[in-house]
């Protein structure tokens, strides 16, 4: 049934959804049609406008940076098998040990689409070493959100990397990841829609600065979010 998921992958494109989706009725929406062209042979109208109403979140930016248009077209264009092969020749390139590179290829939450944007992006952060941190603490991931949070890091970070200042090491902070940079600076990347000031927040900003080491001076921090931030923690962010 090759033929029939390469159909389904260029509706899913075409559309703007991700076919990989653990949404039921989109993906069984996505089936329908796929079948009726796929059976028929016949040209069908893809109707995008009932697919948002279907599930919003499912959709993915179809008009992104050139990162994002490159992965989404290697995406339509590959199999998940492929895929595989493609992310897991990338990760030995980077060194990432045998057992980390297993675990996180076969991780029940990641679906092809998560670990090809992650795997991608990393290995265009090519100055930075001990990324297999990363896959690392990407492989406690428990559920589709943790997934789609670390890939958006890998993203952010590939964006602070390419336009703010070159990564040079991948640092692991609690659950997540940071970047030092060429600049001898801190970057978290914080893919969430509102950062509220909290105790919790207060213990992790201090975490960071404790990565100021005479192995590694730190000069500067930044934080780089998705989203806004409360009128409490631009104060304590300043």
């Amino acid at each position: 049934m090759a033929g029939f998921f390469k159909l389904k992958q260029q509706h899913a494109h075409i559309l703007g959804v991700n076919i990989y989706s653990t949404n039921k009725k989109l993906q069984r929406e996505l089936d329908g049609v796929t079948w009726t062209k796929f059976a028929s042979g016949m040209s069908i109208k893809l109707n995008m406008e009932t697919f948002r109403g279907i599930y919003n979140a499912a959709f993915f930016t179809a008009n992104g940076d050139e990162f994002t248009q490159n992965m989404n077209r290697l995406i339509l264009d590959n199999a998940p098998e492929n895929l595989g092969r493609l992310n897991r020749k990338k990760l030995a390139q980077m060194g990432i040990r045998e057992d980390v590179m297993e675990t996180f290829l076969n991780h029940s939450i990641f679906s092809p689409r998560h670990q090809t944007f992650i795997v991608h992006a990393l290995a265009e952060i090519n100055q930075a070493k001990n990324r297999g941190y990363f896959i690392e603490q990407a492989n406690y991931s428990i559920d589709k959100e943790d997934a789609f949070f670390y890939q958006r890091i890998a993203e952010m970070m590939l964006n602070f990397h390419k336009n703010v200042e070159p990564i040079v090491e991948i640092i692991p902070v609690r659950r997540v990841v940071v970047g030092y940079t060429d600049k001898k600076s801190i970057v978290a990347t914080l893919p969430i829609d509102y950062v509220h000031w909290t105790e919790q927040a207060d213990h992790g900003t201090d975490a960071l600065l404790q990565l100021n080491t005479p192995d590694r001076p730190v000069k500067s921090l930044k934080i780089s979010i998705s989203g806004k931030l409360s009128s409490r923690a631009k104060i304590e962010l300043h």
